[in-house]
C-alpha cells in the first residue's frame, strides 16, 4: 500500500456554482486517485476478510479511519475525547430449541412443542419459572404496576399489544416475566436451527426485557379460554456482546447547525472454507461496497480540514453495521455528538468505484430520490456532474444509510455510481475492480456539492409531500 505521505496531490477546481462570489471563496483543495485507492486496497484486503460485524478485522478498520482522520487534522467526535463511538450491539446464540411448561389450576403439566405450538419473537434469555399466567383482553386490563412474577397473554395482534404495553409506559415490556401473543389458530411449521443469530442494538434491554412468545393452534385457544394458571419458559438463548464502532470525525464550523456526510464502513465478511478447494477465495472484500465510499468520506473530511472554515459545523460519520439494518447509523442518531434538532442535512456515499453508463459514464454521479428535495436541482445548475437516479424502481433512496436520517425528517440522500454489475456481495467485488481516475472524479465533484452546502449557498429542503417522516 502506497504511503499516505509520499502522494503527489493535484489540486481540485470548483466548478461555477449557483452564485459565482460563493464559488470564489473556496479554494483548491488536494483530493489525489492515490489517496482514494491506498484507502480501498487496505479496506477491501484479504487481510480484513469482509469487515463483517463485530470481527477484529472490522475494528482494525476502525482504527485506520480513525489514524486518517486524526493525521488529516480533523476533531475527534466519538466517546471520550476520541474518534470511536462505541455501538451496543448482542448477537443470540442458540444451542437448543427454547422450552415451555404449561400448568393448568390442578397442577397437571403441559409440555409443548417448540415451532408448533409457539415461537419465541425476541426479549430477554434468562429462564422464568412459575410465572402466574394474566390474560389481558383490552388496554384498560393490563396491570397498574409491573409485576415479575406475571406472564401478560396480550389477546391481541402483536403489534397492538406493544403498543398497549408502550402507552402503559413499560417500554418493551420491562418488570413483566413474559409477553405472550396470539398467533395463528393452526399449528405453526417453523423449525429450531441451531446457530449464532443476526446483530441487533441492545438498546431495547435485551437482557432486562421479557421473552415475547407468539403461541399457536390449540394452544392459543387455551390461553384465550383462561385454561393456563401457571408457566415455566426457558430460551435457551445466549447473548453474546459484539464489539463495533462507528467512527466519527468533526470539523467546525462559523455556526453551530451540522452536516452529515457519511458511509459504511463494514461489510458481509467471508465464506466457509471449503475443505476440498483450499485455495477457493471465499473473502467477500466489499471493495466498491463501500469501501470507495468510505474512502471518499475520509477525502472529504481531510479536504475540508485543510480548507476555510465553513459555515456550518461538518461531521463525517463512517458507519458501522449498515449491512446488518443500518444499525450503526441508528445508534448515532439516537446518541449523536450534537444535538440532532441542530442536523441540516446528511449526504451519504454508496458504491461509487465504478462508472455507471445509464448515468453519463466515469466521472458522473447520481442521487437516490433526486425528487425528493432540492438538492439535485441545486447541483445541477451549478454545473456539478450529479445526475438523477436513473432505476427507480430498485428503490435505492431506502437502501442505505441516508434513510434512517430520513426517516427522522432531515434531509438525506445518497451520492452513488453503482451500476447493478454482478460483483455485488460477492468474492469478486476487489480492489482490482474499480476505477480510481471515475472515483477521484468524483470525489472531486463530491466536494464541490458539498462545498455548497458546507458554506450554506444551499439550504437542504424537502420538496412537498416527499419527507418520508411526515407520512
Amino acid at each position: 500500500m502506497p504511503s499516505l505521505h509520499a502522494l503527489c496531490l493535484v489540486a481540485l477546481c470548483i466548478p461555477t456554482a449557483a452564485r459565482p462570489q460563493d464559488a470564489q471563496r473556496a479554494p483548491a483543495v488536494e483530493i489525489a486517485r492515490v489517496d482514494l485507492e491506498a484507502h480501498v486496497r487496505f479496506l477491501a484486503s484479504d487481510e480484513l476478510r469482509g469487515r463483517d460485524t463485530g470481527s477484529e478485522e472490522l475494528n482494525r478498520a476502525a482504527r485506520y479511519l480513525a489514524d486518517v482522520l486524526r493525521r488529516g487534522g480533523v476533531e475527534p467526535a466519538g466517546d471520550g475525547d476520541g474518534f470511536l463511538q462505541a455501538v451496543p450491539l448482542v448477537r443470540e446464540i442458540r444451542s437448543e430449541p427454547p422450552a415451555m411448561t404449561l400448568f393448568d389450576d390442578a397442577g397437571v403439566e403441559k409440555a409443548v412443542e417448540y415451532g408448533a405450538d409457539f415461537t419465541l419473537l425476541g426479549g430477554g434469555v434468562a429462564p422464568r419459572e412459575g410465572l402466574r399466567v394474566v390474560i389481558v383482553r383490552g388496554e384498560d386490563e393490563l396491570p397498574a404496576e409491573p409485576d415479575e412474577g406475571a406472564a401478560l397473554y396480550v389477546a391481541t395482534r402483536y403489534s397492538t399489544g406493544m403498543k398497549w404495553i408502550a402507552s402503559a409506559g413499560y417500554e418493551s415490556g420491562e418488570g413483566f416475566g413474559a409477553l405472550l401473543f396470539p398467533g395463528s389458530s393452526r399449528p405453526g411449521r417453523s423449525r429450531f436451527r441451531p446457530g449464532v443469530g443476526r446483530p441487533r442494538l441492545d438498546e431495547a434491554g435485551a437482557v432486562s426485557s421479557p421473552p415475547r412468545v407468539r403461541v399457536n393452534g390449540d394452544l392459543r385457544a387455551r390461553f384465550q379460554s383462561g385454561h393456563f394458571a401457571k408457566l415455566d419458559l426457558s430460551p435457551n438463548v445466549e447473548l453474546e456482546r459484539v464489539e463495533t464502532y462507528n467512527v466519527i470525525g468533526r470539523v467546525s464550523g462559523e455556526g453551530e447547525d451540522v452536516i452529515v456526510f457519511s458511509a459504511h464502513y463494514d461489510h458481509i465478511g467471508a465464506g466457509e472454507p471449503d475443505p476440498d478447494n483450499p485455495e477457493r477465495d471465499v473473502i467477500r472484500n466489499g471493495a466498491d461496497d463501500d469501501a470507495s465510499g468510505t474512502a471518499c468520506v475520509l477525502e472529504l473530511a481531510r479536504a475540508f480540514a485543510r480548507g476555510p472554515k465553513p459555515a456550518h459545523t461538518l461531521l463525517f460519520l463512517l458507519a458501522t453495521a449498515e449491512e446488518k439494518g443500518l444499525l450503526g447509523t441508528h445508534y448515532y442518531l439516537d446518541h449523536p455528538p450534537v444535538p440532532l434538532a441542530r442536523t441540516l442535512c446528511n449526504l451519504n456515499f454508496e458504491m461509487i468505484g465504478r462508472p455507471d453508463s445509464q448515468a453519463g459514464g466515469a466521472g458522473r454521479l447520481w442521487l437516490t430520490g433526486h425528487e425528493r428535495t432540492n438538492l439535485h436541482e441545486a447541483f445541477v445548475e451549478a454545473g456539478i456532474p450529479i445526475g438523477p437516479d436513473v432505476r427507480p424502481e430498485q428503490n435505492f433512496f431506502q437502501r442505505s444509510d441516508n434513510f434512517a436520517f430520513a426517516l427522522r425528517g432531515i434531509v438525506a440522500q445518497t451520492l452513488s455510481t453503482y451500476n447493478l454489475h454482478t460483483d455485488y456481495h460477492r468474492v469478486t467485488d476487489e480492489a482490482d475492480t474499480l476505477d480510481y481516475e471515475h472515483m477521484e472524479t468524483c470525489a472531486r465533484a463530491a466536494y464541490a456539492a458539498s462545498r455548497l452546502l458546507a458554506d450554506g449557498v444551499i439550504v437542504p429542503e424537502w420538496n412537498e409531500g416527499m419527507n418520508p417522516a411526515r407520512r
